[in-house]
This record gives structure tokens, sequence and C-alpha cells, in this order.
């Protein structure tokens, strides 16, 4: 009887291992998703582009990424979040670029979705969870995102870039209305040459625009 029970224990041990090996591996991998598809609590890999790009300063004085505002071509944004150590790497990591990264160049984050005030975010748990892809070949662009050297009095609010690089967000210079989609038939009725670029849509709200209905309804 004895020899039994100790059995079934072995068993039982043999069983939970397996069952604590098997949730440990679930999920390790994370799902190629489009912002368009995440869901909060998605472990996920993205690939997109960087819209822009805020900073601020830490209680030494030293500059340190607030924020990267991340868009891919489903016409969805989420914001990627860095605190502590990971800020540090981040910041250390954009800064190691010949040229500065900024908005249009292509990057890739790991991470598991949440969200704050309604808004999509990942919180980098590790560096190696973000990557750039590939960067825009503008050697031109003045307005760095990250410059040690100038505007370190400026305002936030006055840290936005645009220089009207080609995004997902436009407007024609003669609409109140801004576009998400580069298929939206009312889009490809603006001339290139009448085309304003947005870094964002709070960008373009901002400046008193209201969202194309079609844009709207197809994403």
């Amino acid at each position: 009887m004895e020899l039994k029970n100790n059995i079934i224990i072995i068993f039982l041990i043999i069983g939970a291992t397996l069952g604590l090996t098997t949730l440990y591996l679930w999920d390790v991998e994370p799902q190629h998703k489009t912002v368009a598809t995440i869901e909060k609590g998605d472990y996920v890999k993205l690939t997109g582009y960087i819209q822009d790009i805020k900073y601020k300063k830490d209680s030494n004085g030293n500059k340190e990424i607030k924020y990267i505002k991340f868009r891919d071509n489903t016409g969805g944004d989420l914001k990627i979040i860095a605190f502590n150590k990971v800020n540090k790497d981040l910041t250390n990591y954009i800064n190691s670029f010949p040229t500065h990264i900024k908005p249009g160049d292509k990057v890739e984050v790991i991470g598991t979705i949440n969200t704050y005030n309604g808004i999509y975010e990942i919180i980098l748990n590790n560096i190696n969870d973000f990557k750039v892809i590939e960067q825009i070949n503008n050697i031109n662009y003045e307005n760095n995102i990250i410059n040690t050297n100038k505007n370190d009095n400026k305002n936030d609010n006055n840290n936005n870039i645009n220089d009207n690089i080609k995004t997902n967000i436009y407007s024609s210079k003669n609409s109140k209305t801004y576009h998400t989609n580069i298929n939206c038939p009312y889009g490809k009725r603006i001339k290139e040459e009448n085309k304003i670029y947005y870094n964002s849509e709070e960008e373009a709200i901002n400046k008193g625009l209201k969202k194309c209905s079609w844009c709207k309804n197809n994403g």
C-alpha cells in the first residue's frame, strides 16, 4: 500500500513539473502582430516607424527618453516607454547612431501591450527588445530628436518634429481634414506639392484638423 502511495506521489510530482515547464514555455515567443490587431496583455513583436521622440531631463539634468511614439502601416499608434537602466540604455542606443534617430526611421519592438489613459503602450524590459532596422536617407535633417548641444532650455511642447517628412498622416494645405490611409480616395486627390505631413494624429488635431470619415472607417 505504501509503495502504491509512493508511486502516486511520484507521478503527481512529474505531472506538476511538466505542467510548470509547459506554463513557462507557453507564449515565450512574441506574436507578430500589427497595431490594428493588438489587445491589452498581448506579448508581441511589432515593426513600424517612429513618429516622434519626446525627451526630458532627469534629476541630474541629463537627457533621457520620455517616450517614443510608434506607428505602423495599419494606421494605429502606441507609445514605447522605458524606465531606469533600460531608459539609459535606450537613450545611449539612440545617441550611438552617427545620424540621429528621427521620425520615419523603421524600428522593431518587442513587449507586452498595456494601456494608460486609453493609449496603447509597450514598456521595454530590455534594450534588446528595441532595434532600429532602417534609417531614412535624409542627411540634411536639421531637427534632431536627441541633440545634447541645442534646445536644452526649450519647452517640451516645442520639441515636436515636422520637416514635412512623408508619414501616413497628411492633409492638404487648403483643407481642415487630415487622412491616415494612403489608399484614401479623397487623400489621393491631393497633389503632392499641396500635402502637409504630420508626425501624429495628435499633432494634426492640435492644428484644428478633423479626421477624414473614410479613414475613420477604413483604418
